[in-house]
């Protein structure tokens, strides 16, 4: 990890390590200031592997957060640290909320894509395939940020079911991320 990646990331930990509530907008500024971390990380950690590469295609930020993360940090690595961390149940609460259609995960121009969530689900919940699954929990906490981001989650109390066992996920994948580069 170079300087000003350290830099950055002490900075938006200062502002995390300020968020100590549990009112709704907290895990709402939470996420949004966890997500900044994961994002520098795995862009970082993308351009160092490039570095060591001849293949120095331009990668969409989805393909980074979510295959890219897979294979730098290992599918056995993921999931194995979401076990010991007891964040499975994590992993299977957000399964339950999109197979009971309280949230859409997959959106198009705000419409929730049905078919992609109910894929989604048989992938979060591959007790098998830990390259399925650990594709599955970095792409919730993708279509998580864009949903965020690009103005679908409301300030609604029930979405506090949604981001905090995302939240919790995002913890565990940051740390990885931390302790791979370092």
């Amino acid at each position: 990890m170079n300087n000003p990646t350290l830099e950055y990331i002490t900075k938006w930990e200062k502002e995390l390590e300020k968020i100590n509530g549990d009112a709704l907008i907290d895990y709402f500024h939470r996420f949004q200031t966890l997500y900044p971390i994961y994002n520098r990380l795995y862009t970082d950690a993308n351009r160092i592997e490039n570095l060591n590469s001849k293949n120095q295609n331009r990668v969409s930020d989805y393909t980074m957060a979510t295959i890219f993360v897979r294979d730098y940090l290992g599918s056995d690595t993921i999931i194995k640290a979401l076990e010991e961390q007891d964040q499975i149940k994590d992993v299977i609460a957000i399964s339950k909320l999109i197979q009971n259609k309280v949230f859409h995960i997959n959106l198009k121009d705000g419409n929730g894509q049905e078919k992609f969530d109910m894929e989604l689900v048989q992938k979060l919940l591959n007790e098998k395939d830990f390259s399925i699954r650990s594709r599955a929990v970095l792409s919730v906490i993708y279509n998580v940020r864009c949903n965020l981001v690009h103005g679908q989650k409301r300030l609604e109390e029930h979405q506090r079911l949604l981001l905090e066992p995302v939240q919790n996920l995002l913890r565990t994948i940051v740390s990885l991320m931390k302790d791979r580069l370092q």
